[in-house]
């Protein structure tokens, strides 16, 4: 997972239309945009942020410029995008805030609920990462304080991150009041070029002017997001080295689902079967958490009255231990929960609380178990992103390097092979995505192999998730037109 970043605020159209998704308005949206290419004289300052966001600013300043050159009658805003522009004091051309973000080497962001997610794709390989904005910091710093984990250092850099948040919020506002007038200007300018020389004139005094601030601001609130962002990555930083768990949690609860699917190559087809991801035809992966890496505790059963130490296995039958206020207890995982041959669902992870974890891990606490002197962390043993539910038959102590494998590239970097139908009659293409494309939500998968790392050994090769025990043979289509009978 990439370093939490900063991005800057997307501009949001908010839709009336009943049942409608965001991410289909966003969707029509970006093909309404597209569509006025053809015709670059409709496109609004909007679109233009829009097109900026999604083809680049050099593609759209190309396409404004044909425009022009070919006599297209300019709307107003449109226009105003190409009035000359004011060299900066090193001699290159004026830019404004937003495309000093949005250069066309960044990453492509997509906005969820509380969440940015930011990929780009390099080669045949597409990094991702969770970029944070303030609400995850004061989430983070919530639970932190929750289970009184808060050190002076922390304190202080989360003070750090509202100053830098204010400032930044402020520039902000001076640019789009500048904006504005700057819009104005070239509206009025437009209206007297002939009729009123002088007034053009003026006008085109003070936009000058203004248009020389706004170069300023849009310095000053790039600086702005820049130290926001390096603020917000050092408080990230010194909370992952108090409880990297906690942090990791607010981080991916709330991740929006983003397909990041690519063309792969099936060389291994004529000896292996791939799989759709259907209940019935599930998905083999191999699973990070080894079934032995999950030991026997003791802990102090007060049923008595008195401590009495009690052993308890993770997945025999334990009897029920009592704390010392009188409540009963019943550790163990439940056999749905235990990795095995059984198909499960990928889910999101919207809607599900870790509020049962957090209490049994002070349970445990409570009973004379220490999890953090025995360097590990309350595990839901089946994952809640794999239909896994908070409750107690579902958890138990694991070594925290083990753990944490799914956040320290599991997910997002184990990359498996699926198979998608082209024709319906038995022909299929074979994709890559990593598990936590947004393509793999509610695919179906299944276990069948157990390796205690973030990068299983058949990780991005062409035999990752398929097998040879089950499945009906098919024809692949390698994207050369070769056809390959499965094995």
């Amino acid at each position: 997972m990439f370093t939490p970043q900063v991005q800057p605020p997307s501009t949001k159209v908010v839709s009336t239309e009943p049942n409608t998704s965001a991410s289909e308005r966003k969707q029509r949206e970006s093909d309404t945009v597209l569509q006025r290419v053809q015709a670059p004289q409709s496109l609004t300052r909007q679109n233009i942020l829009q097109l900026q966001r999604t083809i680049g600013n050099q593609a759209v300043l190309q396409l404004l410029r044909t425009a022009q050159k070919n006599g297209d009658e300019a709307t107003e805003t449109s226009a105003a995008e190409l009035e000359p522009e004011l060299p900066d004091d090193a001699g290159t051309e004026q830019r404004t805030a937003e495309e000093l973000t949005l250069e066309d080497n960044q990453p492509i962001d997509l906005v969820g609920e509380t969440h940015t997610i930011e990929y780009k794709k390099v080669g045949q390989e597409v990094e991702i990462g969770v970029a944070s904005n303030w609400m995850e910091i004061n989430e983070i710093h919530q639970d932190l304080r929750r289970n009184q984990l808060l050190n002076i250092t922390l304190t202080q850099r989360l003070s750090a991150c509202r100053v830098a948040t204010r400032s930044r919020q402020g520039f902000e506002k001076d640019f789009s009041k500048n904006d504005e007038k700057i819009d104005k200007i070239k509206r009025d300018r437009r209206k007297v070029r002939v009729t009123n020389p002088d007034k053009y004139a003026d006008l085109g005094d003070e936009l000058k002017k203004l248009e020389g601030d706004m170069h300023k601001i849009s310095i000053k609130l790039n600086n702005a997001r820049a130290t926001e962002k390096a603020r917000v990555n050092a408080y990230i930083q010194c909370a992952v080295t108090i409880n990297s768990t906690i942090v990791a949690q607010v981080l991916g609860a709330k991740m929006p689902i983003v397909e990041l699917d690519t063309d792969a190559t099936a060389g291994s087809a004529g000896n292996v079967r791939y799989h759709q991801g259907t209940a019935g035809d599930p998905i083999p992966i191999t699973w990070y958490k080894p079934q032995a890496s999950y030991n026997a505790i003791t802990v102090n059963d007060y049923t008595t009255g008195v401590a009495v130490p009690t052993v308890l296995n993770p997945f025999g039958g334990n009897p029920a231990v009592q704390d010392q206020h009188g409540n009963n207890y019943n550790f163990g995982v439940n056999a749905a929960n235990v990795a095995g041959a059984a198909a499960w669902p990928n889910t999101p992870k919207h809607g599900k609380t870790r509020v049962n974890q957090q209490a049994y891990n002070q349970v445990l606490a409570s009973l004379g178990y220490d999890l953090s002197a025995h360097n590990e962390d309350g595990d839901h043993v089946r994952d809640l992103g794999f239909g896994g539910n908070d409750v107690i038959d579902n958890f138990w102590p694991l070594n925290s390097v083990t753990n944490r494998h799914a956040f320290n590239g599991w997910r997002s970097s184990y990359y498996i092979n699926y198979k998608k139908n082209v024709d319906g009659v038995g022909n299929w293409n074979i994709v890559k995505a990593p598990l936590n494309s947004g393509s793999l939500i509610g695919k179906y998968f299944r276990i069948k192999g157990e390796e205690d790392t973030n990068s299983p050994a058949e990780n991005n090769t062409d035999a990752s998730g398929s097998d040879t025990t089950y499945g009906a043979a098919a024809n692949i289509n390698e994207s050369d037109g070769t056809i390959i009978a499965e094995g």
